[in-house]
């Protein structure tokens, strides 16, 4: 685990990096969290919870089929708008995918403490992890990366996560939410996920 800040005088991180990450971006900033009590939504997390056993797709496809199929589906409409792009994703990203979903299974209830359905957590985790896996890796210039890839790829997401979970709020969506600033940037002749 690492941190890292990304600026104008930073390089860029390579595909094979950004493969083998979880990139969490953390842009938003509450000053007032954390002043009166401790700020820790998720709570304290035990070793079972921070070291699992499963590394690989096929470690949670069987106990997991019906998810991990609603992945897969999902998985293949966004591969399908990468096709042609050297942004496609393969077998690792399915993976880790897979790894994402299922292991955010239990957390199903909301700030609130209300309960959330299976196919709310199922469309939340592939939002987040589509932003960390597959969102993290466009870049460049727009030659490379078209608008209509763009407009594509947000049609695409918004369509999957809705057909997921009716509960789906797309103003929430940080992978949407993430396109659309990627697509400002593009007016620019270039554009990437990193916020700089």
């Amino acid at each position: 685990m690492g941190t890292v800040n990304m600026d104008e005088t930073t390089f860029s991180f390579s595909r094979k990096v950004l493969d083998r990450a979880m990139t969490i971006e953390m842009n938003e900033v509450d000053l007032d969290a954390g002043l009166t009590e401790r700020y820790e939504r998720i709570g304290k997390l035990g070793r079972d919870e921070l070291i699992g056993t499963a590394v690989e797709g096929v470690d949670v496809y069987a106990a997991n089929k019906k998810v991990c199929d609603k992945v897969l589906t999902y998985l293949k409409a966004v591969n399908a708008v990468l096709e042609g792009t050297s942004f496609k994703i393969a077998y690792r990203t399915r993976n880790e995918f897979l790894l994402y979903v299922v292991n955010n299974l239990p957390y199903k209830k909301d700030e609130a403490g209300n309960d959330l359905t299976e196919e709310y957590v199922i469309a939340r985790a592939l939002d987040e992890v589509t932003s960390m896996k597959i969102l993290s890796r466009i870049e460049g210039d727009d030659m490379k990366v078209k608008d209509s890839l763009l407009d594509d790829l947000s049609k695409t997401i918004r369509e999957r996560l809705k057909d997921l979970s009716e509960e789906f709020v797309e103003e929430k969506s940080v992978s949407l939410a993430k396109l659309k600033e990627m697509k400002k940037k593009l007016d620019s002749g270039f554009t990437s996920f990193w916020s700089y």
